[in-house]
């Protein structure tokens, strides 16, 4: 009769994974929360930041140096507009620098444009459903903002026309596609 080691008592002693209960006090749990709250925050207002000075760059592309009169300029600095980004599966408010050219024409900051741009937020929403959350959970489904940010695009209402705009446009290129221009995946 031959020794197998599942059987061995020796052997699935040593396979047992230890384990050890540690308490940890509730105020302790509190801090814990309120730390990865205030880094949240903080990733927040830093990208806020950041994309504000990605955006006076931009300005100052086109404007020049603020202050400084340039005859030649191709573009004026026109104040600032509230608008909105796209941040993680929601619209952000915040304000945008305005340009103008010198025909009076609205320019378009190429930072602010990819910013606000909705693929991420039609991404997200799709990749939310398909996931299993639900349009009314889907905005609880978030870390939530700090107190003076505000968002948009997140009520059930709002997610639900976003899907099925999106899935009518893929089944409505999937149905005009010629069988023989169609490439099949096989699994």
């Amino acid at each position: 009769m031959r020794k197998h080691a599942r059987k061995s008592a020796r052997l699935q002693a040593a396979k047992q994974p230890t384990t050890a209960i540690i308490a940890v006090p509730l105020p302790v749990l509190g801090a814990f929360a309120s730390i990865e709250r205030s880094y949240f925050n903080l990733c927040i207002r830093a990208g806020q930041q950041v994309l504000d000075a990605m955006m006076e760059q931009d300005r100052t592309a086109l404007c020049g140096p603020r202050g400084k009169h340039d005859p030649n300029r191709r573009a004026g600095r026109a104040g600032t507009a509230p608008s909105e980004v796209t941040l993680g599966g929601r619209r952000i408010q915040m304000t945008r620098p305005r340009v103008r050219s010198q025909a009076g024409q609205e320019l378009v900051l190429p930072s602010f444009a990819f910013a606000s741009d909705h693929d991420p937020l039609d991404a997200q929403t799709v990749n939310a459903v398909a996931c299993g959350i639900s349009t009314r959970k889907y905005a609880q489904s978030f870390d939530p903002l700090p107190d003076e940010v505000s968002e948009r695009s997140t009520s059930k209402s709002a997610v639900s026309r976003r899907y099925v705009a999106l899935t009518t446009k893929q089944l409505t290129t999937w149905l005009t596609t010629p069988l023989g221009d169609a490439t099949f995946r096989s699994s």
